[in-house]
């Protein structure tokens, strides 16, 4: 049998007919033993763990040293020396699987030598897919991770809980990355990373900073969330071959967008506001998001097969009578400006939450349908009017 990573196990003959005995117990022979490899390695894939499908060892001397022969290698609950130790171990084979899958817990207190000494150990291992991530307790004292170069990788996930440092990259391109997913309390360098990725396809990542900056000539998913306790300030985007573009994240009314992604289809654009911004009069925008309809899931506004053809702008409006501020703190937004920032206009359905407080909403609707932005494109018009407070304004739950 030939599996995913281009590895072939042996297979055993089929097994000899004999007489039904009986073992010690009164029990039949162990017959699961006998079957071939391919079927024992089906179930050694089921554990989802390779400390438990090595541990299957202790079962006959059928099963020892089978579960190298596993296409993925899953670490749960393993102590990063023990982890070392097996990959130092199967690094030495000629064929090692394709994925490998780490989870550090809590429970193992790991220090940045020991990390660093385990990522040494995956780098000589060369795995072509890796998921790794550490979550510490509160207590612990947060490690940064300084990942290395993975030539070989062709995706790549990594969920820290303290700083993941691209910026002392060592020489080297990751040159077979496709695929790259981050999430850490801080990414640093994430544009000196790309630069270093000539095939990346699809990126995945919480930015911390506030600016985003992406630029790459082989990017086609872009997914980038901001840390709820950031405000972005500035965003920077060139990609040519992008086709999928995803941005959440919080921003008062100075914020700078510059994007060229002329070959993008579907966009999902999800921008809270930090401050009060007052839109029309005492009128507050509380939250502007542009999204496909399939995305939004109110699916009977349209037929099926044109939920993602068509996007909604959808608008968070609320009176200021429902807040207590001081109306003289409050920032004036130009919403045509607003408009102009928004990565394509391409909607068709302009949906409107207007929280009134009991006043009457007619002219701020009729104001921004009067828009250019607005009027050239937009075909159909939802509107839901609440007395009572149903969101305040701040970031969207989607």
């Amino acid at each position: 049998m030939e599996l995913r990573s281009g590895r072939r196990v042996r297979r055993s003959p089929p097994p000899r007919r004999a007489r039904s005995r009986r073992g010690p117990s009164g029990g039949a022979d162990d017959r699961l033993s006998t079957l071939p490899d391919d079927m024992l390695l089906l179930v050694l894939a089921r554990l989802r763990c390779a400390r438990s499908a090595a541990r299957t060892g202790i079962l006959s001397r059928r099963w020892r040293g089978l579960w190298t022969c596993l296409p993925d290698l899953t670490f749960r609950d393993v102590a990063p020396i023990k982890i070392e130790a097996v990959l130092a171990r199967l690094a030495s084979s000629p064929t090692v699987p394709a994925t490998l899958d780490i989870d550090i817990h809590p429970t193992h207190c790991a220090d940045g030598a020991r990390l660093a000494c385990l990522l040494d150990a995956v780098v000589m291992f060369s795995p072509r897919e890796l998921r790794i991530s550490y979550q510490f307790d509160s207590d612990m004292e947060a490690v940064d991770l300084h990942p290395p170069c993975f030539p070989r990788a062709t995706s790549l996930e990594i969920h820290w809980g303290a700083n993941i440092c691209f910026t002392p990259l060592p020489s080297g391109e990751f040159s077979a990355l496709e695929r790259l997913s981050l999430g850490g309390a801080s990414v640093i360098g994430i544009d000196t990373l790309i630069t270093r990725c000539p095939c990346l396809r699809m990126l995945t990542v919480i930015m911390p900073t506030s600016g985003i900056k992406v630029h790459s000539v082989s990017l086609q998913t872009l997914d980038v969330f901001s840390d709820e306790e950031v405000c972005i300030s500035s965003i920077d985007i060139v990609t040519p071959k992008l086709k999928q573009l995803e941005l959440i994240f919080d921003t008062d009314t100075d914020l700078s967008v510059s994007i060229s992604a002329p070959m993008v289809e579907e966009v999902m654009w999800s921008r809270g506001f930090t401050e009060t911004t007052l839109l029309f009069g005492f009128w507050l925008l509380g939250h502007m998001a542009l999204m496909p309809a399939y995305r939004f899931g109110d699916g009977y506004y349209w037929r099926e097969e044109d939920t993602r053809s068509v996007h909604v702008l959808y608008l968070v409006i609320s009176s200021t009578d429902q807040l207590e501020f001081d109306l003289d703190m409050a920032h004036e937004v130009e919403f045509a400006q607003e408009m102009k920032k928004l990565p394509v206009i391409n909607f068709s359905v302009l949906k409107l939450l207007i929280e009134t407080h009991g006043h009457v909403f007619g002219a701020l609707v009729q104001r921004l349908l009067g828009l250019d932005q607005i009027c050239a494109v937009m075909k159909r018009l939802l509107v839901t009017a609440s007395s009572i407070l149903t969101s305040m304004p701040g970031r969207l739950s989607l």
